[in-house]
């Protein structure tokens, strides 16, 4: 669960790297970002496992499918 930031509470540092990263399966980034975007977000940086973008007070979240070591043994 992300909160809005409380009245009084320091505000975010846009230019902050620290992040919250939630796992998904692998596949699923894109249907990730197209629900981003359709609420008024937008993807600010990806790599081949994660997307990252910031929630509403700018904090950073990211969404990974970083592979385990059971799927990079498997080949899936």
């Amino acid at each position: 669960m992300l909160e809005r930031r409380a009245d009084g509470e320091p505000a975010t540092d846009p230019r902050s790297l620290e992040l919250t990263c939630f796992a998904v399966a692998s596949g699923e980034h894109r249907d990730v970002s197209r629900r981003l975007e359709a609420a008024g977000g937008r993807v600010e940086a990806r790599t081949a496992y994660t997307i990252y973008f910031r929630d509403p007070d700018g904090r950073r979240v990211g969404v990974s499918s970083f592979p385990s070591e059971l799927e990079a043994a498997s080949g899936v």
